[in-house]
């Protein structure tokens, strides 16, 4: 009977569901609840798109997605309401998830070329003539090729932290791959998350000391830090882009950038992006 009994509570243990299994479940609810899906003739694109006016497109770098795109414009919002001296139009903001993020597939495009093609398609679903492009990090280089490519659609572009050469993976360590492979485990993302939400600064100090000092002064900032960070949860549902973003070739021959026309969007307008519901 105690065998029985032992066996039962096992199988009962086993039915059970981890605190991070129902954490990935919840957060990946909210995601799908948060966004819309457009099927375009380059594959299902994940998207948002907030405000009226002009329209911004926001491209996430690495471990990101729509939700990233969205906590950017609310901090830049937010940075501007500050310091605008005289009223500007309002903006519209779209926000993406690129392939291999959330639910968009990485077959909608793997290279950075592909990427900003999908963007047109995107763009013509949703009626939309032009945008100015803003690429943060790894969303850089696509920013750049819609730039390049799609420069009738494009009436301004800004760049922030860009990547323009990338490493291989092959150019990290094996330890460095080991802990990078770990970190989108489900379990591991659970963890960090709960860190993050105790002791934000430790994490961010074991990180980016140098930038984890520097927030420390400003804790409005280390804030929008916090919040932006959040966005890279769960990571299992960002690993295939991120994976794609690391492997790919990513530098830009001089003689490309030179053909780029696109001017730079006015900060004041592009940081002047009120978005309802994100404020």
């Amino acid at each position: 009977m105690l065998i029985i009994a032992g066996a039962a509570a096992l199988v009962c243990l086993g039915c059970s569901t981890a605190p991070w299994q129902s954490w990935k479940k919840d957060m990946q609810a909210e995601l799908e609840a948060g966004s819309l899906i457009a099927e375009t003739p380059s594959g299902p694109i994940e998207y948002t798109l907030r405000g009226s006016g002009p329209v911004v497109l926001a491209l996430h770098g690495s471990m990101g997605g729509y939700d990233s795109g969205l906590a950017i414009g609310g901090m830049l919002a937010e940075a501007v309401a500050e310091s605008a001296r005289q009223p500007v139009s309002e903006i519209t903001l779209l926000s993406v998830s690129r392939p291999g993020y959330l639910r968009t597939p990485l077959e909608a495009g793997s290279s950075t070329a592909d990427q900003a093609d999908a963007l047109a398609d995107l763009l013509d679903v949703l009626e939309i003539d032009e945008v100015a492009v803003a690429g943060g990090s790894a969303g850089g280089p696509v920013a750049l090729q819609f730039a390049l490519r799609h420069p009738d659609r494009c009436w301004g572009m800004i760049l922030l932290c860009s990547v323009f050469e990338q490493k291989d993976l092959e150019d990290f360590t094996l330890f460095e791959r080991m802990l990078f492979s770990t970190a989108f485990s489900d379990r591991n993302s659970y963890r960090t998350v709960r860190k993050l939400e105790r002791n934000p600064e430790k994490i961010l100090s074991g990180m980016y000391p140098g930038t984890a000092r520097r927030l420390k002064e400003d804790p409005r900032l280390m804030e929008m830090t916090i919040r932006l960070m959040r966005t890279s949860f769960p990571m299992s549902l960002r690993k295939d882009g991120t994976y794609n973003d690391i492997q790919r070739e990513q530098s830009f021959p001089a003689s490309d950038l030179s053909e780029i026309s696109t001017p730079p969007a006015p900060c004041l307008n592009l940081l002047e992006t009120i978005v309802s519901g994100n404020n």
